[in-house]
């Protein structure tokens, strides 16, 4: 009988232990989460920002910029995006619509 408070204070402290430590690994998890999701969020903008690529191929603007000395060949147009592919190409060579 005189055991019986230590009988009885082990398993609470281990309850008390396994408790902390659950708090203790949510609240890693839940701060790992948020600086994930500031990442994904910084990473986005940073997409957004890059505004040369995006309004280029919202303009339809898919002709490179003509190097010096380069052999000059004749390019039609895509009727679906208007991405100049060879006389004689098959596909479109931008969204690979039949020509």
């Amino acid at each position: 009988m005189a055991n019986l408070p230590a009988y009885l204070f082990l398993p609470l402290l281990c309850l008390v232990v396994i408790i902390l430590s659950m708090v203790v690994a949510l609240v890693i998890l839940r701060r790992n989460t948020r600086a994930i999701q500031d990442k994904v969020k910084d990473f986005k903008s940073a997409q957004m920002d890059n505004e040369d690529a995006n309004t280029r191929w919202a303009r339809a603007d898919l002709k490179g910029e003509p190097s010096p000395g380069a052999i000059k060949m004749e390019l039609e147009p895509c009727p679906e995006c208007g991405g100049e592919n060879p006389v004689g190409s098959v596909v479109c060579q931008f969204c690979g619509r039949e020509l």
